[in-house]
């Protein structure tokens, strides 16, 4: 194996989200800052109702510590909105509740400041 296929190996982190297909725009948007890249996306057949998205992000990316802190974050979703807690659940304890509309709200922030 030569020297530059050694180095232009990349490791990837995958990650698979379902959704509800309106919130479909608000993830992919929310995942891109945070360096995940859209690679796939597959629409359930039974009601239409949900859209599986796939993401990848390079493992090495500069800015990696930063995004994670070395410590995880843990993100739980329902119908009322979005669940943060540091930590590995958000499930049942979590430290911060945002509604669907905070949460779109912030993600429209979010694009309209990179413009």
């Amino acid at each position: 194996m030569s020297e530059n296929t050694k180095n232009s190996f990349v490791a990837y982190e995958r990650k698979e989200i379902t959704t509800k297909r309106g919130m479909e725009d608000i993830y992919i948007d929310g995942y891109q800052n945070f360096g995940w890249k859209q690679v796939g996306r597959d629409v359930f057949i039974s009601g239409l109702t949900s859209v599986n998205l796939r993401f990848k992000r390079d493992r090495k990316i500069t800015n990696r510590e930063e995004l994670i802190g070395g410590n995880p974050i843990s993100i739980w979703n329902d119908k009322d909105g979005m669940y943060i807690a540091n930590g590995d659940t958000a499930r049942f304890n979590y430290e911060r509740h945002l509604t669907w509309e905070e949460v779109a709200d912030y993600t429209q922030l979010l694009v309209e400041s990179r413009q």
